[in-house]
C-alpha cells in the first residue's frame, strides 16, 4: 500500500482494520488535498469509504475532481457537519476518524463527541511540539470522558517534510 499521509496515519488504520470485514468507513475532516498529505486516500484505494470534510473551498473542489468519497465543504464545529455525519451513518458509528483542523480541533471534536458519532479509532492532530499543550491536554480530557483510550501519547516522525 502506497501511504500518502505525511505521519503516516493511513498505514496506522490500514493495519489496525486489516482483519475486519468490509465495509471500512472513514471522516476525514480537515481532509486538505486530495492525495499530497492526505490520511485517507490509501485508505479508499483500499476500498475503505468514507466522507470528506475542509472549510477551503480550493480543497473540497480538488478532491472532489480526484477523489471517489463524497467532499463535504463545511466548517466541522458548526451543527451542519454533525448533520452530513448523522444522515449519512445512521448508526452513527465509522471505523476511523482524521482529525487535523488546527484552532477548530477542540469544536470539531465536541461536535462530534457531543452529537454521539462513535469510532474505533482517531488520529487527531495537536501541534502541541510547536504549540503549547492546551488542545492536545483538553482533546484527551473530552475523549477519556467519553470512554475512549490513548493508545499512542505522542507520534512525530522524521518522515515530515
Amino acid at each position: 500500500m502506497r501511504s500518502y499521509s505525511k505521519e503516516r496515519q493511513d498505514v496506522f488504520a490500514y493495519y489496525l482494520f486489516k482483519n475486519k470485514q468490509r465495509p471500512k468507513t472513514f471522516l476525514d475532516v480537515g481532509c486538505y488535498h486530495p492525495f499530497d498529505g492526505n490520511n485517507t486516500r490509501a485508505l479508499e484505494e483500499q476500498g475503505w469509504t468514507g466522507s470528506l470534510f475542509d472549510i477551503r473551498q480550493e480543497w473540497v473542489v480538488l478532491c472532489m475532481h480526484h477523489r471517489t468519497s463524497d467532499v463535504h465543504l463545511v466548517d466541522a464545529t458548526t451543527p451542519e457537519f454533525a448533520e452530513i455525519i448523522i444522515n449519512k451513518y445512521p448508526n452513527k458509528s465509522v471505523d476511523y476518524i482524521s482529525l487535523d483542523i488546527d484552532e477548530g480541533t477542540l469544536g470539531g471534536l465536541e461536535n462530534i463527541v457531543k452529537n454521539n458519532i462513535r469510532f474505533k479509532s482517531m488520529t487527531l492532530e495537536h501541534d502541541s511540539y510547536s504549540k503549547d499543550t492546551t488542545i492536545r491536554d483538553l482533546s484527551r480530557e473530552m475523549l477519556e470522558k467519553n470512554g475512549y483510550f490513548l493508545l499512542f501519547k505522542d507520534v512525530k516522525t522524521d518522515l515530515t517534510d
